[in-house]
């Protein structure tokens, strides 16, 4: 007992302690593939990091309040106590998983048993799938937590005595909790009728219908308290941004656009080499995995009535998420952590009831010998996967030969195998393959270890004029330690409208993916603003490489002409132009109408650029370089940054201290052009009024 309890004391530890340990650093790279690690903590503790650093939450167009708004409110109340920042806001995830796996122990206990509960309990705090994604400021990990209470709810309800009010409570509360999962985190939705399909699948006996339809009546009462509320507190009084946001989510994002991307997103989720949760799960969680599949599979071919709702509860809340994930057309991997409750319970079931579930799986029957022959080709074609991916490791002829040879091979295998399990030790061999996997994961992880996000963030802090704001769609996820106003812009969603000319006034940075990862909003709308002549930093950020882009010093100091500005007009003082007077919203359009211009401008430029060459280094030639409006594309993700060491007091950032100097040229007869579309325009049409000292262009 006492070797046992100093085990579960070290387990518990070391949970928290892998938890807790370099906060501030990076997201694991090679937990997700999308751009979600980067930009996604920031989006959700936008509006709680600006009461606390701005006293308001409603700052820009974006809020993401609207659709989770009980993790902001604790966002808020951590902020307000701790500050704001990374490490604040990830220490409610920190919080939440291990609430959610004390949680999940108590409910397994009561359904299944001590080794059951501590095993679940142990696979959710400590694989990495899930253990890494806790150490993020995400809506995810809060949303697990909610609905491994409902799930603990359900089971109180269980085991009360049918027909008494405290039951009728506990599944109250339950539908109560599964609808603050969902109003929190709209992906939950999948929840909602998990309880339902526990309830009624199989269909109880005669004798059981009234039981199942009060306690059905229990969670739709608590369900629909919470939805009414929500709707009559939040929902109505921001209807119209809440629709707007769920639409962009809903259209842009999730829903397939054709029954082809629907089939699609199926195949991907099932037999995916990077995308999909199947292909996911098998690389990095395969034994876990394995013993749900075997769970779900005993599960279908009809298992004991003992814990019997429990277990339908789980097994329902893990084929609704598979499904829903198979079916959207955004499926990241912080996603799963929303399932990976019911993931690692079935599995902890499997694995202490091994051999009935290995057992109904060995019959001779034929639904068992299908159930086989489909488990063993989908593993199949995973391990080949894993190891040959799409081409690479051999041509694509054989490649395919083999992914399609192997698994076919194995299915025919397992279908015509059957008979007793013989495996006496599958629970201790299975233990020590989940901890090797898990424990190289944690040790590449480990290795990998770095802080380049937050790197990134302190050299904005110190290089940067005070009061900036940060404009892009990746700005709130790497300023989140800074004091600059982040600006979320993406098209369609939030902030497409002007955002340059929306906070002029100010020192304004353009912060988003470069090369071939940028997206199109900003070389469409203000080409000028992004080209790569401009760019004053190059910094890879976990996977990616971000460029820092400089629009204006809010009028707060000249900046040369000739570096990329427009010539003074005759009489005026050269550098009387402001970044202000420069890009207001007329001049935008003749700096965009200038960056569309085609070739036949090439030798005037080369030109210029020539006679500049003694004062201004010219701008590095750009690789892919295409026509028209269309964005700039370079043949690879991992640039160097930019530009020598050099002090950069006259560029156009206004930035202190040693940066890249990139300065733009343009064209002579550009410059003229653009000078008399300003010179020409009446005082009251949009000129902003000049800075006090400097003179005003005629």
């Amino acid at each position: 007992m006492t070797l046992r309890r100093t085990a579960l004391t070290a387990a518990v530890l070391l949970a928290v302690g892998l938890r807790i340990v370099a906060l501030d650093s990076d997201p694991y790279p090679w937990l997700d593939w999308c751009t979600g690690l980067l930009t996604d903590e920031g989006f959700y503790t936008h509006n709680a990091r600006n009461v606390a650093m701005f006293g308001r939450a409603r700052l820009d167009d974006f809020n993401n309040m609207l659709v989770s708004p009980l993790v902001h409110a604790v966002q808020t109340a951590v902020f307000l106590v701790l500050g704001s920042g990374a490490v604040p806001g990830r220490l409610i995830s920190v919080a939440c998983s291990l609430a959610a796996a004390a949680l999940l122990y108590a409910a397994l206990r009561r359904s299944f048993g001590a080794r059951v509960a501590a095993t679940g309990a142990l696979l959710l705090a400590l694989d990495h799938a899930n253990l890494l994604f806790s150490r993020m400021a995400l809506l995810d990990p809060p949303a697990a937590l909610l609905a491994v209470a409902a799930f603990w709810c359900f089971v109180r309800g269980q085991e009360a005595v049918p027909g008494t009010r405290g039951r009728a409570w506990w599944m109250a509360a339950c539908g109560a909790f599964l609808g603050l999962a969902a109003v929190s985190r709209s992906l939950c939705v999948y929840l909602i009728p998990v309880p339902f399909a526990a309830l009624w699948i199989p269909l109880p006996p005669a004798e059981g219908r009234r039981r199942a339809l009060r306690d059905s009546a229990g969670v739709a009462a608590g369900l629909a308290g919470v939805l009414a509320a929500w709707a009559l507190l939040w929902y109505l009084p921001h209807r119209a941004e809440i629709d707007a946001m769920h639409r962009y989510y809903r259209e842009a994002q999730a829903r397939p656009k054709s029954l082809a991307r629907l089939a699609q997103n199926v195949r991907l989720a099932l037999l995916g080499d990077r995308y999909g949760w199947a292909s996911c799960l098998f690389r990095h969680t395969p034994v876990v995995f394995v013993l749900a599949l075997l769970a779900l599979a005993s599960r279908a071919l009809g298992r004991r009535s003992t814990a019997s709702r429990a277990e339908s509860f789980l097994a329902a809340w893990l084929l609704s998420a598979w499904t829903v994930l198979a079916a959207s057309s955004y499926s990241p991997y912080r996603y799963h952590v929303t399932f990976y409750p019911a993931l690692m319970s079935l599995a902890a079931v499997a694995l202490w009831e091994w051999r009935e579930s290995a057992g109904r799986l060995a019959s001779p029957g034929p639904g068992a010998a299908v159930l086989r022959a489909a488990l063993a080709w989908l593993l199949a074609w995973h391990a080949v996967q894993s190891v040959l991916h799409r081409g690479g490791v051999l041509p694509p002829g054989p490649t395919q030969a083999l992914l399609f040879t192997i698994p076919t091979a194995a299915a025919a295998a397992a279908a015509v195998c059957h008979g007793g399990v013989r495996w006496a030790r599958v629970p201790i061999a299975a233990a020590g393959l989940w901890t090797l996997v898990n424990a190289g994961w944690l040790a590449h992880w480990a290795a990998t270890l770095d802080y380049t996000q937050r790197d990134l963030g302190r050299w904005l802090a110190a290089a940067l004029p005070s009061g900036s704001v940060l404009l892009g769609d990746v700005a709130p996820g790497v300023s989140m330690d800074t004091r600059f106003l982040a600006v979320n812009v993406m098209k369609g969603l939030c902030n497409d409208d002007r955002p340059v000319e929306r906070f002029a006034g100010r020192p304004r940075f353009i912060l988003t993916l470069d090369g071939a990862w940028m997206t199109p909003y900003w070389p469409e709308r203000y080409p000028a603003l992004v080209a790569r002549s401009r760019r004053i930093r190059l910094a890879r950020v976990l996977r990616w490489q971000i460029g820092i882009y400089p629009v204006s010093l809010g009028g707060s100091q000249g900046v040369p002409a000739g570096r990329g500005n427009p010539r003074p007009a005759p009489g005026s003082p050269r550098g009387s132009l402001t970044e202000e007077d420069l890009l207001d919203t007329g001049d935008l359009a003749v700096v965009g109408h200038k960056a569309r211009i085609g070739r036949h401008h090439q030798a005037r430029r080369d030109r210029v650029a020539g006679r500049r060459k003694r004062d201004f280094p010219p701008p590095l030639p750009l690789r892919g370089q295409e026509r028209g409006d269309r964005p700039i594309r370079t043949g690879s993700h991992h640039e160097a940054p930019i530009g020598a060491e050099t002090g950069i007091a006259n560029h156009p950032s206004g930035c202190s201290g040693k940066l890249a100097e990139r300065p733009a040229l343009r064209c002579h007869h550009e410059d003229l052009r653009l000078h008399h579309a300003r010179a020409e325009r009446p005082a009251h049409a949009g000129n902003p009024t000049p800075v006090a000292g400097r003179a005003q262009v005629a």
